[in-house]
């Protein structure tokens, strides 16, 4: 899920970066 919102983009989201982020 470290695709769009997650990789490029950490901080827009906090699920999508607890998803992206280990």
């Amino acid at each position: 899920m470290k695709s769009a919102d997650g990789d490029g983009r950490m901080g827009s989201n906090p699920v999508v970066v607890s998803l992206s982020a280990p």
